[in-house]
């Protein structure tokens, strides 16, 4: 038998919203296959700004799911 890894197409990015804050934010339903995360980071820092926010990212993670299947 065979296996390989199916990777998902969206993935979780959990970040700090704040330099003061030690909470973090996680979104779902991230790109899970870029392999740049500037696209990510101003794409949140964007949507944050709205309630005058900055994100932090030097703690952030992307996490994303990969099942087995049997080929």
């Amino acid at each position: 038998m065979a296996y390989q890894f199916t990777k998902d197409k969206t993935a979780k990015f959990k970040f700090r919203p704040l330099q003061t804050s030690s909470d973090t934010i996680t979104l779902d339903g991230i790109n899970a296959s870029l392999p740049s995360a500037d696209t990510i980071c101003d794409g949140i820092s964007s949507l944050m700004a709205i309630g005058g926010n900055e994100p932090v990212y030097e703690t952030a993670t992307r996490t994303s799911t990969e099942t087995v299947e049997e080929t």
